[in-house]
């Protein structure tokens, strides 16, 4: 592994390992040409992904939806239902930035786009 890539990987983790194992992860990591390290990540990067972004479609289907309800007739229940509403449309916007503007305004979530 890289010097500054391993400069930014600061979380220390002490471990015990039974026997045997370390030779284990040692033959692996040569077999693989890379340190111990990096094969002990990269076990676990398999094992346990980073969460996946969201996808295009997940999150049209969940405007659609959206979409489909009607406002509550309480006034606070109203305003935190628009107040999700349009922290989804920022998360979508954040995930999509290049797409989301034009399925928003195609939904009907244009309003929330340039709220005036």
């Amino acid at each position: 592994m890289a010097e500054s890539q391993n400069r930014a990987l600061t979380e220390q983790f002490m471990l015990r390992l039974p026997d045997g194992m370390r030779a284990r992860i040692k033959a692996a990591a040569e077999a693989n040409n890379r340190s111990m390290n990096a094969e002990i990540l990269a076990v676990l990067e398999e094992k346990f992904p980073a969460p996946r972004k969201l996808s295009f479609a997940g999150m049209v289907n969940t405007l659609d939806r959206i979409a489909q309800l009607d406002p509550d007739p309480d006034p606070d229940k109203e305003k935190e239902q628009r107040q999700a509403v349009a922290a989804v449309v920022r998360v979508f916007l954040a995930e999509f930035p290049d797409s989301a503007p034009a399925v928003l305004k195609e939904m009907g979530f244009d309003h929330v786009l340039d709220p005036q």
